[in-house]
């Protein structure tokens, strides 16, 4: 008589289509960072310093619109499906939100673009993150990373003259000689620099790439980040290094708890002691962080007007705030300089009240790693919180991170849908196991323990 065995088994969602739309996945995210790059140019998509619009920057979201579709037809195709997940519910609510300011936004046009493009690209990425295994996910995100801090290492060594803010700030002498590399701004190069030498480090034995490869990565982000000169960036970088120490042991919610806890203490003394006006001094910046309070206040005074539903998505910024900033405080304050304000200004007290409740759904979510998922899996979800808690960080200071656009902005988003596509931490067993029991006519599995975990990690 043929004796019965069960095993428990890891259930691939998306089979022999995963490493497709791993590559799909990866070529989106890739899209962003030249865009980034070719917005830097200034002339190309504006006439003056004002902000007004050339044709070339009217065909941008249409045409990101268009490749992002284009790329979610592609996922559909391959049998890529939607998550269904309280945090995936959250973040349809907050899309919809950004597409409703249309209605009283100041310009119609601009924010209806915005607001559209940034549905497509959270429907896609959501799209192709579910039932990625998180590891296969942070492989990309790696790579990315790696081929953009590498790019701007290249551009500081080869080409210095382009690596300025814009091209109109070259000229004017405004801020020459501040490298920016493939981004916008210097705390764009600065936040994905520390946010990519945090996780390549941390996720060296989990990346599959060739030792050299992920040598020179880490070697490029340790480049951008010293070259970059962003005070904001080694904050970030210091926040995920304590976490990285908290974190570590044993994962579980009263672990996360207490460590959230050690945070929030942390931050607390840091706000009220002296220590930080040292640190100030020490970073070459002024007890107004180097010029952004009185920027906050402009922009927290416009807020007021437009308190509960903001003065739209994208247009409250680049119509009302940013002409308002470049009068009263100079060329170089193009933005609140914060993610948080900005989105105070945009989508007022109800849109930012969204992105926190996403925000912190995906770091809580992220910061419990249950132990029914495999080893990899557990540290790429890891790797998943340093980005999103590196982001949070620096958001304060800077608006990438909060508005998807650019390397930094992609990377984010890209962690961020990929936590509201993991399952629930207290169900994840029920949902991503299933108990098998070989039919008459199937040979029972009689392979070593060993080789069973391989062939699940394989199949993650």
């Amino acid at each position: 008589m043929t004796a019965q065995v069960q095993v428990s088994v890891r259930q691939p969602r998306y089979g022999r289509g995963g490493p497709k739309l791993a590559t799909l996945l990866e070529t989106m995210l890739f899209v962003q960072v030249p865009l980034a790059g070719f917005i830097g140019f200034g002339p190309f998509l504006y006439s003056d310093r004002l902000g007004q619009e050339t044709p070339a920057a009217a065909l941008l979201y249409p045409v990101r619109s268009l490749v992002t579709a284009s790329i979610l037809a592609l996922a559909l195709l391959f049998g890529a499906r939607p998550p269904r997940t309280g945090r995936a519910a959250v973040l349809l609510v907050y899309v919809l939100y950004l597409v409703a300011t249309t209605l009283w936004t100041v310009d119609r046009a601009v924010t209806a673009r915005a607001a559209i493009d940034m549905a497509a690209v959270c429907t896609s990425l959501a799209v192709l993150c579910n039932g990625l295994s998180a590891s296969r996910i942070v492989n990309v995100l790696l790579n990315v990373l790696a081929a953009a801090l590498v790019a701007s290492a290249l551009l500081a060594i080869g080409m210095p003259s382009i690596g300025v803010m814009s091209t109109y700030d070259s000229w004017s002498q405004d801020q020459a000689g501040a490298w920016r590399g493939l981004f916008v701004e210097k705390n764009g190069l600065g936040g994905t620099a520390a946010i990519g030498l945090m996780v390549m480090v941390r996720s060296w034995p989990l990346w599959t790439m060739p030792s050299i490869i992920k040598a020179g990565g880490i070697a490029a982000a340790l480049s951008c980040l010293v070259l970059a000169r962003s005070a904001n960036a080694w904050v970030g970088l210091m926040a995920m290094g304590v976490a990285a120490i908290l974190f570590a042991g044993t994962p579980s919610r009263i672990r996360a708890a207490l460590t959230w806890i050690t945070l929030a203490a942390i931050v607390t003394v840091m706000a009220t002691s002296s220590v930080v006006l040292t640190a100030l001094d020490f970073l070459g910046r002024d007890t107004k962080l180097n010029g952004r309070t009185p920027i906050w206040g402009t922009a927290l005074d416009l807020w007021q007007g437009a308190w509960l539903t903001g003065h739209g998505y994208v247009a409250g910024t680049s119509q009302i705030l940013q002409p308002l900033l470049i009068r009263t405080h100079g060329v170089a304050a193009r933005h609140a300089h914060s993610g948080y304000i900005e989105a105070l200004v945009e989508t007022g007290i109800i849109g930012l009240l969204l992105f926190a409740l996403l925000l912190v759904a995906c770091l809580w979510r992220a910061s419990i790693q249950p132990w029914t998922s495999t080893p990899r899996d557990r540290r790429a979800t890891a790797s998943l919180f340093m980005i999103l808690l590196g982001s949070v960080v620096m958001a304060g200071g800077d608006v990438s991170a909060t508005r998807l656009v650019g390397g930094w902005g992609a990377i984010t988003w890209a962690a961020l849908i990929c936590t509201v596509c993991l399952p629930s931490a207290s169900i994840f067993l029920r949902q991503r196991a299933r108990r098998w029991t070989p039919q008459p006519n199937e040979m029972a599995d009689t392979s070593s323990p060993g080789e069973q975990l391989a062939l699940r990690i394989h199949d993650a």
